[in-house]
């Protein structure tokens, strides 16, 4: 091997492992962005939970809890996962996520869905508090009845 093949080798690898320690780097900084929003959104649903008599906060954190979405886990499914449409189908998005899926193979959703992977987090967050809402407002009697459990 010549002096210019293993330089042209030498500098691959260095740019093989800059990508990988930048590509660890922005997953680290999104699990972050993600557990300080998803602390942030689990703040305001109990804060929502309080407006709810104290005898059906029971009821209500069943509720909850089948319908919440975790930012972390839609941060991981949108960056590991995200160019099958994983973090769609996991956001109740179903159509988004069959489109994905169809056009996975042109890469396109996998640009995307790594773009999407610095909001998911927020979507998840804002979409607790709409289902903590909603669930109270069931509750309260504002709403149409909850089903049985």
């Amino acid at each position: 091997m010549t002096n210019s093949g293993i330089l042209i080798t030498a500098i691959s690898c260095l740019c093989i492992l800059v990508l990988l320690a930048a590509s660890i780097i922005v997953i680290i900084y999104l699990v972050r962005k993600s557990e300080e929003e998803g602390k942030q959104s689990d703040l305001a649903c109990s804060q929502i939970m309080q407006s709810v008599p104290e005898d059906k906060q029971a009821l209500f954190a069943t509720h909850f809890n089948a319908a919440k979405k975790d930012p972390t886990s839609a941060v991981l499914l949108a960056i590991f996962l995200g160019g099958f449409g994983a973090h769609k189908f996991y956001m109740g998005q179903t159509l988004w996520g069959i489109v994905y899926l169809v056009f996975c193979w042109t890469l396109i959703p996998s640009v995307i869905s790594f773009f999407e992977a610095f909001t998911v987090a927020s979507q998840a967050g804002r979409y607790n508090q709409q289902k903590a809402s909603e669930i109270a407002a069931l509750i309260n009697g504002t709403g149409p009845a909850l089903p049985a459990s």
